[in-house]
């Protein structure tokens, strides 16, 4: 029930250890226009309750993305998770009124702590997003979830009281997500519980649950195979079912369930996490 689709291959940062931020995406940067997502949403229809509109980019990038919105509404609840500094008050009113879930990365309550990962990103404009989306929300008495999201790394972990705080005064629900990072380069992980759990991939739920979508119609097992080396298939040429149960994709989650995942499972997921 819960579709996972690129609305934006790029972003205005580079955070470091998202495979666009990164350099690792081979693939072009681009968007899924209106025509595109409602050839998916033909097919999805029937299937989908959840859609999230995010993956390796910035989904408020897109200039189609209200209309995709709205069209997924019609048959599911719809999610956005966005970066927050490209937003106007214009773009946050009618987001809001879109009726879709929202989330606002701020990984830091100081510029100097906050661009170490959201790199060439406005802590203050975030911030500004958050409150005007708020201010939104209130004024017409929405009652979609807007949440504020803080990704630890042992860098930032001494600023989430302050970004706690600030949430409670703000009165926006914090997340806080620590990404079980390994052989990360970057960042180092945090020491926070759940920072290091290697033995987690091996019990990976998301592609036994989530089907993911990419620009062209590709579908993968996840976010990780972000440039689509184990595509399964194509939405705008097969049906949800026929990819699902095809036989490449049984035999691949039958292997995840087994412990036999591929290497970018194991080098590259940054979901496999613990909120606190």
């Amino acid at each position: 029930m819960i579709f996972s689709i690129e609305t934006v291959l790029g972003c205005n940062l580079r955070c470091p250890i998202c495979p666009w931020g990164s350099g690792k995406v081979t693939r072009p940067a681009g968007i899924m226009g209106l025509k595109t997502f409602e050839a998916v949403a033909a097919k999805i229809r029937s299937h989908a309750g959840y859609i999230c509109f995010y993956q390796s980019g910035e989904p408020m990038m897109n200039p189609d993305i209200f209309e995709i919105i709205a069209c997924g509404q019609e048959f599911a609840q719809t999610e956005i998770h966005t970066n927050g500094t490209v937003l106007t008050d214009e773009m946050c009113e009618r987001l809001v009124l879109s009726g879709t879930n929202i989330s606002v990365s701020v990984d830091g309550m100081t510029q100097e702590v906050y661009e170490k990962y959201r790199v060439g990103g406005d802590l203050q404009k975030a911030l500004w997003t958050l409150r005007t989306l708020k201010t939104h929300h209130a004024r017409h008495g929405m009652r979609n979830s807007l949440r504020a999201q803080f990704m630890v790394f042992r860098h930032n972990q001494h600023e989430i009281p302050a970004f706690k705080a600030w949430c409670a005064t703000e009165g926006i629900k914090s997340v806080i997500k620590v990404p079980g990072l390994e052989l990360n380069p970057v960042l180092e992980p945090s020491n926070r519980p759940g920072a290091t759990r290697p033995k987690d991939v091996d019990n990976c739920v998301f592609f036994q649950n989530v089907f993911t979508i990419l620009l062209d119609g590709s579908v993968v097992s996840c976010y990780c195979d972000y440039n689509a080396e184990n595509a399964f298939g194509n939405i705008l040429e097969q049906e949800v079912m026929e990819i699902w149960d095809s036989p490449r994709f049984t035999e691949f989650r039958r292997d995840a369930r087994e412990g036999r995942l591929p290497e970018f499972c194991r080098k590259g997921c940054i979901f496999h996490s613990v909120r606190k």
